[in-house]
């Protein structure tokens, strides 16, 4: 369940990048949808349980899903791999 939760919240930070997420239909909805990625955040790259995320915990925390994101060990994430990101965010559960 836990790689499960790090698939959604890595898709959450990649579309709060781009803006949020045109499937929200009211600001209401985007405000939550908001809320609920940033506690997911919280959760799972606070390392030490501090209430917050440092740049390092950040930064950390990114570098894993990259690595883990990068199916050929590149170091550079494709189209393709990053599709395979967002596709996955589709059968995940709540």
């Amino acid at each position: 369940m836990r790689n499960q939760q790090r698939i959604a919240m890595l898709a959450a930070v990649l579309v709060a990048a781009g803006g949020l997420s045109a499937c929200a239909d009211t600001r209401e909805q985007r405000l939550q949808m908001g809320e609920l990625s940033a506690q997911r955040l919280l959760d799972l790259a606070d390392v030490n349980k501090d209430g917050s995320v440092s740049k390092e915990e950040f930064l950390r925390f990114m570098g894993q899903e990259f690595d883990r994101l990068d199916a050929n060990k590149d170091q550079r994430l494709t189209r393709e791999e990053l599709q395979r990101l967002l596709e996955s965010t589709n059968t995940v559960g709540g």
